[in-house]
């Protein structure tokens, strides 16, 4: 299904296929069909007649664009996650082999741990402020919560020598005031650990200036939508945690995510996953990943990637029996390298040509999707405050 019925950590829910669809597609004839609902009803006692009569039914012939939620098109996103909590050197062996593999990551530290030079001067490396476990953000007011994350960031950009934009509370506990908090605090990111709502980061909008309301600062919520390695040791059903079957749960999570071309979050601890005891388990999933078409990121360059993303407005016009037009405007200041957009067609292309209404932008490139009828167009540098109109067509 294109959508599907799931628990808070996006596992499906029901007993089949179909009483678990929320929205799912096919195809009739030469048109699309699309619909919305399930039936709580068994599977053995609803049959597809049924189904689509208590549903909504949408048979298009009409075009659609679809924004690709990752760079140059990939499956999903991956996102190493690692709290600093234990032996530095661990967490600097576990930087070390990452960095080997060309894998980035984000660590999570506070004010009180010595980070050696090595570290500290990582380039694969995303530093994000873990608060203090002894002072929970949840029993204050915002402009106290401000503060606390305000005096949390500056004593990490001290010890680590460079921005940090990225933060964590202990134990994902956080109120509806943090956000806002973490906003004014200068952060662009955290990760909601608890509250898990969406296999892709969300975007939570603050306005800049009363004078300028289409002027907008974004705190991207980057969800752990997996289990962390805490949770999948403690539900362990062998006796020796540290064998190498562990590694099965984090690739079932995995495997979750990429059917959804969602952003996996692999949220560990130094002192279990990150310790020598456990290597072989992180270095399998490490080695799972990296066979898959995942874009590789720390938490920073999602949030970028994500929020230019949500600055790029598409439009797609059928003009003609096999024309289209294709708008794609970038109204945020970033250039988006590597943005592709596809667009489902109610028939099979055999030939596409792409002709932009202005010669002196980049080129795009298109490619068909294998078994549908649809194709991608591939932008190579989509730049800021830029409007590209393409005309698409088919033969």
């Amino acid at each position: 299904p294109d959508a599907y019925w799931s628990d808070w950590k996006l596992r499906p829910m029901g007993t089949g296929i179909l009483d678990t669809t929320l929205a799912a597609r096919t195809y009739h004839g030469t048109g699309r069909v699309l619909w919305f609902g399930f039936n709580p009803a068994p599977a053995s006692l609803m049959d597809r007649p049924e189904l689509l009569l208590s549903s909504l039914r949408w048979t298009s012939k009409q075009p659609m664009a679809v924004k690709a939620s990752w760079p140059e098109g990939k499956a999903a996103g991956l996102v190493l996650a690692q709290e600093l909590q234990g032996n530095p050197q661990d967490a600097a062996g576990v930087i070390r082999y990452l960095q080997a593999e060309r894998v980035p990551s984000t660590l999570l530290v506070d004010a009180k741990v010595a980070l050696s030079e090595e570290v500290r001067s990582s380039k694969s490396v995303d530093f994000a402020w873990l608060s203090d476990r002894s002072r929970s953000l949840t029993t204050l007011p915002a402009p106290l919560q401000t503060a606390v994350l305000v005096l949390g960031r500056r004593s990490a950009e001290n010890m680590i020598g460079r921005p940090v934009y990225g933060g964590a509370v202990p134990y994902g506990l956080v109120t509806s005031e943090t956000p806002e908090a973490l906003n004014a605090a200068g952060y662009r990111y955290y990760f909601e650990r608890l509250n898990v709502t969406s296999a892709v980061p969300e975007l939570i909008e603050f306005p800049i200036s009363l004078l300028f309301p289409f002027q907008k600062s974004y705190v991207a919520r980057i969800f752990a939508t997996g289990d962390s390695d805490f949770q999948a040791i403690a539900h362990f059903e062998k006796p020796d945690a540290t064998d190498v079957a562990l590694e099965d749960t984090f690739v079932r999570d995995m495997d979750r995510l990429v059917s959804v071309r969602g952003l996996y979050t692999l949220y560990f601890h130094t002192y279990l996953l990150g310790s020598p005891e456990y290597q072989r388990t992180l270095r399998a999933v490490v080695q799972d990943a990296k066979r898959r078409d995942l874009w590789l990121a720390h938490a920073s360059e999602v949030t970028d990637w994500w929020i230019a993303r949500h600055n790029v407005e598409v439009d797609l016009e059928q003009v003609g029996l096999r024309r289209f037009r294709l708008g794609i405007t970038n109204r945020g200041d970033r250039n988006l390298k590597g943005f592709s957009v596809r667009l489902y067609l109610p028939f099979t292309p055999s030939d596409v040509d792409l002709e932009p209404a202005l010669l002196q932008l980049d080129r795009a490139t298109s490619s068909r999707v294998p078994n549908e009828d649809a194709i991608d167009v591939l932008f190579p540098n989509l730049k800021g405050q830029t409007h590209y109109p393409l005309m698409i067509r088919m033969d």
